[in-house]
């Protein structure tokens, strides 16, 4: 079995919230390249960019769910739990986004992330359009 790329993981992820209709983004925080003289740089992030911020940040009925993507451990077959480790600035991430009560999970696949759905503090369900639709 081929191990899927991170990125291709979470273009499935998205594709399923956009579907679902979710309110969520797909966060990047890879500085640009920018070419000089010296051949080029990579650019610093604006000033208030923290670093160690999920892959894919949701926000559903109030709670804001932070979603890590990271690739199975190759040597333990793949199980869910089994994922490479996430980097001090994503713990450092993780334990403010849980203590300012919001909810964070680090999922290997879709269906890894469709399994906890039920497991959130509240239930994800898609809020209906008129919901704050004028009219």
């Amino acid at each position: 079995m081929e191990r899927k790329l991170e990125s291709e993981i979470v273009r499935e992820i998205c594709d399923w919230l956009d579907k679902e209709g979710y309110f969520f983004w797909r966060n990047n925080t890879i500085p640009v390249f920018q070419k000089d003289r010296y051949g080029g740089r990579m650019r610093r992030l604006p000033k208030y960019t923290p670093q160690g911020l999920p892959d894919i940040i949701i926000l559903e009925q109030g709670l804001f769910i932070g979603v890590e993507v990271k690739r199975p451990n190759r040597n333990t077959g793949g199980r869910a739990a089994s994922h490479m480790p996430l980097r001090e600035s994503q713990q450092d991430m993780r334990a403010k986004i849980l203590s300012h009560g919001g909810a964070y999970h680090v999922v290997t696949s879709l269906q890894e992330l469709k399994d906890r759905v039920d497991l959130l503090p509240l239930p994800l369900r898609p809020i209906p359009d008129y919901i704050g639709s004028a009219k």
